[in-house]
Formats: C-alpha cells, sequence, structure tokens
C-alpha cells in the first residue's frame, strides 16, 4: 500500500480543487470508497509534491479521505489515482483483524547489513551500513507492496475496462524503470539472497504487466533467464494464495498469504513479522 503522508502536507503543498476531466470516469469508484469509508473522498492536484501520488487518509481531526497527485497532465494519472482509491477501498473492507503491519526484524537487519558491509569495503563505514540497510529496506517495502499491487491491476483491468489506456501507460513506466535499474550495474554490491529476490519480484511484476496488458515485450529484459523462471514461480504462487484465500475464513487476508508465501520461497521470510 501506499504511505500516507501527514495532513500538513495538504495545507502547505501547492493544492488546487480544480477537477480534471478525466475525474469523471472515477466517479463510480470514488462513490465505492466513500459508501465504505462514510466520509468523503477527494483528489487534489499538488504540483510540489515529492511522489507522483499520496494519500492522506482521514482523520477524527479531518475527516476527509485525499488522493494528492502531481502531474495534471500525464496519460497515468488517473490510473495513479484509481490505484489509491482502490487500495484505500481493500484497506476499508478488510476486516480490523487483518489489518497487521509488517514488522522488521533487528536480527535479520543486523545479519544482511554485515553482509553488504564485507561486499562494499571501497566505500566508508558509514556508507556500507547505509547499503546494507537501504537493501534490507527496500527489499521489505518491495514484497510489502508488490503483491497488493498486481491484486490492484487485476481488478482494475476487470472492473474499469475503460482505463485500460491509461493502465498500458503505467504499465509500461513501470516496467521501463525496472528495465533501467538493470542496468546500473549494482548487483555486486548486493548479496546473493537480495539480489534473487529483488530480481524475482521485479520479474514477476514484468510478467504480469505482460501478460495483463498484451504487451509481451514488457518483460523482455528477463526473458530467457534465472529471474524469469523464479518470477513465474512466484507468480503462479499468488494465484495458488489467491484461490486458497477465496475458500478460507472471513480472517483470510489473502495479501498476506501471498506475502509469506514470496517470502517462503524466496528465503527472507524470517525479516518480518506480522503484528
Amino acid at each position: 500500500m501506499t504511505d500516507a503522508a501527514t495532513p500538513d502536507a495538504a495545507t502547505s503543498a501547492a493544492a488546487t480543487l480544480e477537477l480534471p476531466t478525466w475525474l469523471s470516469d472515477l466517479g463510480d469508484l470514488f462513490d465505492q470508497v466513500e459508501q465504505a469509508a462514510g466520509v468523503p473522498l477527494q483528489a487534489l492536484w499538488v504540483s510540489d509534491l515529492e511522489d507522483q501520488s499520496v494519500l492522506l487518509p482521514a482523520s477524527d481531526a479531518d475527516p476527509v479521505h485525499r488522493i494528492l497527485y502531481k502531474d495534471n497532465t500525464h496519460e497515468a494519472t488517473p490510473y495513479l489515482v484509481a490505484m489509491e482509491a482502490v487500495q484505500l477501498l481493500r484497506v476499508l473492507q478488510a476486516p480490523g483483524e487483518q489489518q497487521l503491519a509488517m514488522q522488521p526484524r533487528r536480527e535479520a537487519r543486523e545479519r544482511l547489513v554485515s553482509e553488504a558491509e564485507r561486499r562494499n569495503k571501497d566505500l566508508s563505514l558509514a556508507q556500507q551500513r547505509r547499503v546494507g540497510l537501504n537493501l534490507y529496506t527496500t527489499t521489505l517495502s518491495q514484497l510489502r507492496t508488490v503483491p497488493p499491487a498486481m491484486a490492484v491491476d487485476r481488478w482494475l483491468s476487470e472492473q474499469m475496462p475503460r482505463l485500460r489506456s491509461r493502465q498500458d501507460a503505467f504499465l509500461r513506466q513501470q516496467c521501463q524503470d525496472l528495465a533501467e535499474g538493470l542496468a546500473l550495474g549494482m548487483d555486486r554490491r548486493m548479496p546473493p539472497l537480495v539480489l534473487q529476490a529483488n530480481r524475482a519480484m521485479d520479474a514477476a511484476y514484468a510478467i504480469h504487466a505482460a501478460t495483463l496488458s498484451g504487451l509481451p515485450e514488457l518483460s523482455l529484459p528477463y526473458r530467457g533467464s534465472a529471474w524469469e523462471e523464479l518470477g513465474t514461480e512466484l507468480l503462479q504462487l499468488a494465484q495458488a494464495s489467491t484461490s486458497d484465500a477465496a475458500e478460507a475464513t472471513e480472517e483470510s487476508d489473502p495479501d498476506r498469504q501471498v506475502i509469506d508465501a514470496w517470502a517462503e520461497r524466496l528465503g527472507i521470510a524470517r525479516w518480518y513479522q506480522w503484528s
């Protein structure tokens, strides 16, 4: 899920209530969210926003959900706003006992930091530690966000086909960013377990995007690689976990089931706990 910003971000930034024409396409979705939430949902253009989109959840002091977006003209912006709305809807519809947070495990973090330090002796001690901490944090963030994001992609593809061209633009940009990451030459600085997890989840997302959009070239950078094989396996685990959740009790969290299945396969299941 997208991390929430503080309410001050909305008031300090240059936000505007001017409604873009594409927002009417999201009217039914916003109605669903508002019915589930019992409070209004607004979309605001904030030109100096740091991220492309941010969700500001409602609070007792400010009982309005807000989705801030940065680019008012980009082809994928309506899809980003729709994604934020669906992610919020999924949270609102989940029973309270399912809403657990992923918490890091200190022991696992320090082991990874130590291994990263050994692989980056050309850096200062402070830089070595920052590299290790960043690898640990970004890997867990990827694990926490990619399976739910793919579920949102599938939901929007099925429920809002009129956004298809917007979705394709978003998926194309995401896969382009992943492909550019392959060329950065950072592999030697990454412990093998981190490299495997990162590349496998990237490949899983690219294959997912290629399948959903009907654009096979999106997964081309991973084709014929070990990452393609492992990424395909992760997608199969996601499908199996989702099918199991459909037959399980209301206490089952399909996102958490997929995340845990991926973590087990990637060897990082002991990196975190739910609480």
